[in-house]
């Protein structure tokens, strides 16, 4: 058996990832980034590298098959997405010895800080966005699909480095790899099962795992005749069928390449890196001047200048006519005939001298995409520019950048643009920035105050609450008499929201500024500010109807030992026959469970009798905690105290602690359906390198230190952020001073709690960005229609997106925090949306019954 012939295969994006699936994984109101939208094939061919992740790859970067799938990200709109154009030394890795990597990193960490982008940064780089052949022993070949996925990769590379937010050229220097070109001789029989490949004038060895002959190694001469451009691979492949059968020697010699072939070819002169600049002066070009720098980056001076000069000849030659346009990307044409294509790439494989049909060389497929991109832009070089005019406001806005939203308003630019989340550019403005003269740039330039986004959210429901000037102008700038009154999906009225902040804004008293501006806006709008009636939402369920008659019994059980002792669970259970089990895990930082046991008892005992349930609630004085305790020291022990108590193996689980969701991920298997109740503090990657995020830790820290020194005062001066409900001024009297009586008798285990529970503040995003989307159980997210304090609803639904995207999320009306000492209207609601959650386990087993 002689050496096969392996013939070349053009390559093709990372791995089979069904991007169309992430898209529905993480919910219904993703916008995605104008790269994605650019190509209808651009999820299935291209992959994203997290930005993050690419700092953290060894040397040499491994194939962006091999990598893992978190590493990469399908970009949406919030996220900075980034080209990297460069040339590769060697036919098989780009960067052998992270050179370029270092560049890379810092280029990115510079058009990062430009950019300034609410979400995350994600980079295209050829070598890792789309899958590679091996380049060292042992690694696997791509499959065929991948193989064949390649020619919609090429049709997308154009609109990638058109859609993109910057593109980084870049300019190293060589970098010699010891070994490489070293010869050594071997007999022709050593080559006999050894996949060869044609690689221009060069026979090139692609096989694996042979004593004598390694990857990439090249052929000089075989049998004392010179093999490049004198013998193909064809040719050697009949001399070792030959040589299988004779007795003498057939001397071959072979040099070195361990990644590949070198390409000498200076940069500047090679076809594919002229193409990726000529694509950028195409994007400078529909873009602003004054944006060249944000568009363009490279360490390079003379890259610069050479694709500002081409974005200018074009821009300009677009101002004139279409017919100019077309003679100017003539010029182009023509000088990438003077362009020069390495034969140092193990894709397009000369066969005897002649192209395999069924793929083309590399000069054809740039001068395709060149034509390609001339025909459109031709034709439709305003639309373009329109659309690249709208991602630059965008992006303008993001940062907060108030001459460049000027300068592009100016320039045509609509204010009023939605994308399919509707949300526009004043949502962005007020809700991720608090920018009081960019959002006042665009009124000015007629954006609607009044547009609603999916959520129902017009920009004032944004506005980020804080007792400061720019919070009240922001108000009064973006509220009409109409826009007061627009209601969102959780039922809250702009005025409303407004309202329910001023009179606890500052320290938990009025702020005067806000009440002002109330007094002020109640003139035109008399109704506005007025508390509504409440009626409670059945979202068309049959509730089970209690029974009067039914005895649910209530015990406080001692399960198992602790290190620290036994510890406390109450526990309900009907007198007929329990079905199920759940778990009610609650702790509210700031309420004594004195306070609340009795709340908690009526909502368990009408929790037990709907559902014929034993209800386990675990507390703070179930699990033991000590105020230095860690979040995931926290969730350990309650684990601990899950794993004592006589539960089915399958319950439900609800859980009422705003940082303790994190805990589902060690409990998939077992839950039969779980309820989520004000989560809180899960906040953007972003926000924590904010200025904001350490004024907020500052102020977390100095509440802690209230717990730790027991401060009642101070404590209880946090009370009204937490209860808001339908609840008269008689009965929030009351149960003020209950909180305080109580507070002075508060044993150290409450105290202890409070201060663990700030610490857990700062540190529950990180926890739960390091955990994995859950499986697929019913699961429903339940927020107080009111609350603010931690971002409850904005945490609650990049919760609800990030793990469980399958599961609604319900509202508690006239609800802050403590819904359950809110009143009965509030109870009512949550018990309709545990209702739903059983309804969704019993559609559950259901279709299990039928699959199994």
């Amino acid at each position: 058996m002689g050496a096969h012939l392996e013939k070349s295969q053009l390559p093709l994006p990372a791995p089979e990832h069904d991007h169309a699936e992430d898209r529905r994984s993480r919910g219904q109101f993703v916008e995605w980034h104008p790269v994605v939208a650019a190509s209808p094939n651009f999820e299935k061919c291209v992959s994203m590298i997290l930005s993050e992740r690419f700092r953290e790859l060894p040397v040499p970067w491994p194939r962006g098959q091999d990598l893992p799938r978190s590493c990469f990200q399908l970009p949406v709109a919030a996220d900075l997405a980034v080209a990297i154009s460069h040339g590769w030394p060697y036919q098989a890795h780009p960067d052998p010895f992270g050179t370029k990597a270092a560049v890379i990193q810092r280029l990115v960490q510079d058009t990062k800080q430009m950019h300034q982008p609410s979400g995350e940064t994600v980079l295209f780089v050829d070598f890792l966005s789309m899958s590679q052949r091996p380049f060292l022993e042992g690694q696997a070949e791509r499959t065929e699909s991948e193989r064949d996925a390649f020619t919609m990769a090429l049709e997308c590379m154009h609109s990638v480095y058109l859609s993109v937010d910057a593109v980084l050229h870049l300019e190293t220097d060589w970098c010699d790899i010891p070994g490489d070109g070293e010869e050594v001789h071997i007999d022709l029989r050593d080559l006999v099962g050894v996949a060869l490949l044609q690689l221009g004038p060069d026979v090139q060895v692609v096989g694996h795992g042979f004593p004598k002959v390694r990857l990439f190694d090249i052929l000089i001469t075989c049998d004392g005749r010179p093999v490049p451009g004198m013998l193909s691979a064809k040719d050697v492949i009949r001399m070792c069928d030959v040589a299988i059968t004779s007795t003498r020697r057939y001397p071959v010699t072979l040099r070195r390449a361990p990644m590949g072939k070198q390409n000498r070819i200076p940069p500047g002169e090679r076809g594919w890196v002229f193409c990726e600049r000529f694509l950028t002066m195409v994007k400078v070009a529909m873009s602003e001047e004054t944006n060249f720098d944000k568009v363009c980056v490279s360490n390079c001076e003379e890259i610069k200048k050479q694709i500002r000069e081409g974005g200018r000849l074009l821009r300009h030659a677009a101002q004139v006519s279409e017919e100019r346009l077309w003679i100017v990307f003539g010029r182009f044409w023509g000088a990438l005939g003077k362009k020069r294509f390495s034969a140092a790439s193990t894709d397009g494989v000369l066969l005897d001298g002649k192209r395999d049909q069924e793929h083309q060389d590399d000069r054809q497929i740039v001068t395709a995409i060149m034509q390609q991109v001339t025909m459109s832009l031709t034709k439709h070089w305003k639309v373009e520019v329109q659309r690249q005019r709208q991602r630059h406001l965008l992006l303008a806005v993001n940062r907060g950048d108030l001459d460049g939203t000027k300068e592009l308003l100016e320039a045509a630019a609509d204010p009023n643009h939605l994308g399919e989340s509707r949300e526009s550019l004043l949502h962005l403005a007020v809700s991720r920035r608090r920018d009081v003269e960019v959002a006042r740039v665009l009124v000015q330039y007629k954006a609607d105050v009044g547009v609603q986004d999916k959520q129902g959210n017009c920009p004032a429901h944004l506005i980020p609450l804080s007792p400061t000037q720019e919070t009240v102008e922001l108000f009064e700038m973006l509220t009409t008499p109409e826009v007061l009154g627009l209601v969102n999906i959780a039922g809250c009225a702009v005025a409303r929201r407004f309202g329910a902040w001023a009179n606890t804004a500052e320290n938990n008293e009025p702020y005067p500024p806000a009440l002002t501006l109330i007094e002020k806006l109640s003139l035109e709008a008399p109704d506005a500010f007025k508390k509504r009636q409440t009626v409670v939402a059945r979202h068309g369920l049959a509730r089970a109807a209690v029974e009067r008659g039914s005895c649910v019994v209530r015990s406080v059980q001692d399960y198992g030992v602790q290190d620290n002792g036994e510890y406390h669970v109450p526990t309900w259970e009907t007198s007929e026959c329990t079905v199920t089990h759940l778990v009610y895990l609650t702790g509210q930082c700031a309420l004594p469970w004195e306070m609340q046991e009795t709340a908690v008892d009526t909502i368990a005992r009408g929790w037990c009798s709907r559902h014929r349930l034993k209800v386990f609630a675990v507390t703070h004085l179930s699990c033991p905690v000590a105020s230095d305790m860690s979040l995931e020291g926290y969730q350990e022990g309650v684990l601990s105290v899950l794993r004592g108590l006589p539960l089915n193996y399958q319950f439900v689980l609800v859980i009422n602690m705003r940082m303790m969701a994190g805990i589902i991920s060690h409990l998939q298997d077992r839950l039969a359906g779980v309820a989520i109740i004000n989560l809180g503090c899960f906040y953007t990657p972003e926000f924590l390198h904010w200025s904001e995020w350490e004024q907020h830790k500052v102020r977390v820290l100095r509440m802690k230190e209230w717990f730790r020194q027991r401060d009642v005062e101070k404590v209880h001066g946090t009370f009204s952020q937490y209860v808001f409900g339908g609840i008269s001024d008689c009965e929030l009297a009351q149960l003020k001073a209950q909180h305080k009586n109580l507070l002075m008798k508060c044993s150290g285990e409450f105290w202890a709690f409070g201060a663990a529970t700030l610490s857990w503040m700062l540190e529950h995003t990180p926890l739960l960005s390091a955990l994995d989307t859950f499986a697929k159980i019913p699961a429903v997210v339940i927020c107080s229609d009111s609350a603010q304090f931690g971002d409850t609803h904005e945490s609650s639904e990049r919760f609800r997106h990030k793990f469980i995207p399958w599961a609604p999320t319900r509202f508690v009306p006239d609800s802050n925090m403590w819904w359950e000492m809110e009143g009965d209207t509030q109870r009512e609601h949550v018990g309709c949306y545990l209702d739903e959650l059983f309804s969704m386990m019993r559609e559950a087993r259901e279709i299990d019954g039928e699959a199994g």
